[in-house]
């Protein structure tokens, strides 16, 4: 009987670390890794002639922080041998939602664009630069040239905002929510647009009234549920060696329990209007990620889960000896 009881811990044991392996590496942080590959290019227009000397990216979490200070070394582009600049993303996380502008050392700059996994190796270029000369959401005395994906420009689109002057920026007519606003934004500058700010203030969402359809009427709708027994039958033992060996399982999936509850409290945090992002990793830049990959994480999780299985192990063993 204690070697099927063995038996039937090691078996366990294996099985709920094979899951927290897979949980972990599902719920590690998707960031880009370095290498090569990881380019993503920009196609000046003619009309900004030659004479500027250094081409920008500049990137940022939307409604949060900059990956990297503007105009800095990490931000530079490096011009290709058919005259378009490529940018290296490495160390950008993936699950952000990520912008990303170019700009001349002469001041010149494109609107907004969005970015995702589906655009590296992509190009960014203008389509028409009449056209897509707009004004600045930003500053209302300069212009932005609106700049597209050139294969991925059907689902991946310039940045939704709100200007600083309280004016609408889609430039593809796409009719979603706006994704950024500037300060001092309320609810009545969006009215106007059927919108308002959610209760927690970081996102804008359709004026709509309250559902009540769901409430009930009458105390006879109101479903009462059982009440649960307060000991599951199906642990319950009179055998002590088997209750010693079912309290060692316990603990091994209490820790199991423990370990991914602490991966997920130190996850990605990204919020709408205040967003702490990892510092892009850049081929000029040098710079170092602390963001912990899937792997790091399961590492962890597997060590944490043989300790407490080598415990189980011990506690079993000392029962059957005693």
């Amino acid at each position: 009987m204690l070697k099927k009881l063995l038996s039937m811990a090691l078996v366990a044991i294996l099985m709920l670390t094979v899951v927290a392996v897979a949980v972990s590496a599902e719920e590690g942080p998707n960031v880009v890794d370095a290498g090569e590959g990881n380019l993503i290019y920009f196609e000046p227009p003619a009309e900004w002639g030659s004479e500027f000397k250094i081409m920008y990216c500049h990137a940022w979490v939307i409604g949060g922080d900059a990956l990297s200070a503007w105009r800095s070394n990490a931000q530079r582009c490096k011009k290709e041998s058919d005259g378009t600049y490529s940018y290296d993303v490495s160390g950008w996380d993936l699950g952000a939602n990520i912008a990303l502008m170019f700009h001349t050392d002469l001041g010149q700059q494109t609107y907004d664009l969005n970015f995702t996994a589906d655009c590296i190796g992509d190009t960014v270029y203008i389509r028409n630069f009449e056209e897509d000369t707009m004004q600045s959401p930003v500053d209302s005395e300069k212009t932005a040239l609106v700049a597209r994906w050139r294969n991925n420009g059907d689902t991946v689109h310039p940045v939704i905002q709100i200007s600083s002057l309280y004016d609408l920026f889609d430039p593809d007519n796409t009719g979603l929510l706006p994704q950024q606003w500037p300060e001092g934004t309320t609810d009545e500058h969006l009215e106007k647009w059927g919108w308002k700010f959610s209760e927690d203030k970081k996102s804008i969402v359709p004026i709509s009234e309250p559902d009540d359809t769901t409430a009930p009427t009458d105390k006879e709708d109101e479903t009462t549920l059982p009440e649960q027994p307060a000991t599951d039958p199906l642990v319950v033992t009179t055998d002590p060696q088997q209750a010693d060996t079912t309290a060692a399982l316990d603990t091994t999936a209490a820790a199991v329990s423990t370990t991914s509850s602490v991966q997920t409290t130190t996850g990605t945090s990204r919020k709408q209007t205040s967003v702490v992002s990892t510092n892009a990793k850049s081929s000029t830049s040098g710079g170092t990620g602390t963001v912990k990959t899937g792997s790091e994480q399961a590492s962890v999780t597997v060590l944490v889960i043989l300790l407490a299985a080598t415990a189980a192990m011990w506690a079993i063993r000392r029962k059957i000896e005693s």
